[in-house]
């Protein structure tokens, strides 16, 4: 079924509780705000995107969505991909030069998975096999056993039962105000997960760059698969003399959003690996262009969060290795992935597969 037209979108923010407290160095949060975007065409498919909010509700990217980009798309045709990337440049420098980045990187993103959602449907395809499968299951590791919070003890534990689950590799949260604590608990991970499974660290941005610097020598000594987000993420500079002075491979791309953002860290060869977030870097068109960016210089891609739709990209892309799960968005959604000894398996179901819970929504 091709040459659609979106005669409809609807768009709500919710408030969603995670039933937790989730803390890193710089933030402390038990909800998040989720702005839901369906667009319906007149072949009555409906695609589903959304984005997410951590310090704030979402209302500003909601407004971009309803009063600048929605006049954009509708009655517009849908048929192929090209249409999709027609729909996004118009989005794109329609907001470029007054929010440039994150917020209309959120906005666009909600509306563009929308439409790869609705474009996968109507060609009565999982969205994976619309983008060219390479794989039907893509390996992941777990971020959610690793909270600053958690005491030593608590950690220890939750990184066990990880590894007992299945995953991959297990990540925890650095950050304490004494950097002898951080290091203690590295310490204690690595000698816990010996050669089983990766082990990756994450600042969350915490560290100036002498500090990172002090930290990473440190670091060093405990065979970590990445260091991520040591320093304020858009601070190219500084990232580019710690790459230098650091032998851990460095990591970070959740907090920036443009390609061209992407493109000049890529090619400042400023980090290790790439993280671009899908509901934050302009959607699946932003993250397809950063991704074949990043294979141009031999970097590979692992995903910021939301397992549910980044597997989709990892089965289709090479150079996505490895994804994260963290539970923020799984409450949003009916059905739980299939997960198995390690790796997560995208649902057969057309479009991105993903089915809101209603129920939950109403509450």
């Amino acid at each position: 079924m091709s040459h659609m037209k979106i005669i409809k979108v609807d768009v709500k923010l919710l408030t969603l509780p995670l039933g937790k407290r989730i803390k890193d160095s710089i933030h402390d949060f038990d909800s998040i705000g989720v702005v839901l975007v369906r667009v319906r065409t007149d072949k009555d498919v409906e695609g589903i995107g959304f984005t997410y909010t951590i310090n704030t509700r979402g209302e500003g990217i909601k407004s971009i969505i309803k009063k600048d980009l929605v006049n954009l798309i509708l009655n517009k045709s849908l048929e192929d991909e090209k249409s999709i990337e027609k729909s996004w440049e118009k989005m794109f420098y329609l907001t470029h030069d007054v929010y440039r980045g994150s917020a209309s990187g959120h906005a666009i993103s909600a509306i563009d998975i929308a439409l790869w959602d609705a474009l996968a449907k109507g060609e009565s395809k999982p969205l994976y096999h619309l983008l060219g499968a390479k794989s039907e299951k893509a390996p992941i590791y777990d971020t959610d056993c690793g909270w600053l919070h958690f005491s030593l003890e608590e950690l220890l534990k939750n990184c066990s039962n990880s590894l007992k689950i299945g995953y991959k590799g297990v990540k925890i949260k650095v950050g304490k105000e004494e950097a002898k604590e951080d290091f203690e608990r590295v310490k204690a991970v690595r000698d816990l997960v010996g050669g089983k499974a990766l082990l990756m660290i994450d600042a969350n941005q915490k560290f100036s760059l002498q500090e990172a610097l002090y930290r990473g020598r440190e670091f060093e000594k405990y065979e970590l698969y990445w260091y991520e987000e040591p320093l304020i993420a858009d601070d190219l500079i500084d990232h580019i003399k710690l790459k230098r002075y650091l032998k851990i491979p460095i990591a970070l791309g959740e907090t920036l959003t443009t390609p061209q953002e992407f493109k000049n860290f890529v090619q400042s060869e400023a980090l290790s690996f790439i993280q671009p977030d899908v509901c934050r870097c302009f959607g699946i068109t932003g993250f397809l262009k950063i991704a074949r960016l990043a294979e141009q210089s031999h970097i590979n891609v692992a995903p910021h969060g939301v397992p549910e739709l980044h597997v989709q990209l990892a089965c289709s892309l090479e150079n996505v290795i490895i994804i994260e799960h963290t539970p923020l968005l799984s409450r949003l959604f009916k059905d739980r992935l299939e997960f198995k000894e390690g790796f997560l398996y995208p649902p057969k179901k057309d479009g991105h597969g993903l089915e809101i819970d209603e129920e939950l929504i109403r509450a």
